[in-house]
């Protein structure tokens, strides 16, 4: 598939009109869902307690730990400053897929799946960290 773009000074500032044949719909589709989510910004606090704004992608996985959600991206973690309901609601439409009772892990970093003794999974996420998805939440992950 081949995308062009192109200029239009006759058009407003914060139009973007798209063109496709019927049989690309769902190429685009996948593109406006991936544009929309760079627009959602995730509220939290770093180590020094200075809020700042996390992009959605950039989020590799969140964990609750003792009542607290915790953000880690490449190489950085963070606080949430949400609550688990309003995490859950938000970024389930995300991709963000729940690994166990306490991990949601955002499916665009999944590197790898293993499978386990126990019936367990392995994920590897695209920085090398490696998750336990829980059993019961295994049938998500089938390789």
């Amino acid at each position: 598939m081949r995308i062009r773009c192109y200029e239009n000074t006759a058009q407003s500032s914060d139009e973007v009109n798209i063109t496709i044949h019927p049989n690309a719909r769902q190429y685009v589709d996948y593109i406006l869902k991936q544009v929309s989510l760079e627009a959602i910004r995730v509220p939290v606090c770093d180590i020094r307690n200075i809020r700042t704004h996390l992009i959605v992608s950039d989020i590799y996985y969140i964990e609750a730990i003792e009542r607290k959600l915790y953000v880690y991206t490449y190489n950085n973690d963070y606080r949430l400053l949400w609550n688990m309901k309003k995490t859950r609601d938000v970024l389930t439409d995300c991709g963000f897929v729940k690994i166990n009772a306490k991990t949601y892990v955002n499916r665009i970093h999944i590197k790898s799946c293993l499978v386990l003794d126990s019936c367990k999974r392995q994920l590897v996420l695209d920085n090398n960290e490696e998750l336990i998805v829980s059993r019961t939440f295994k049938d998500q992950f089938n390789t």
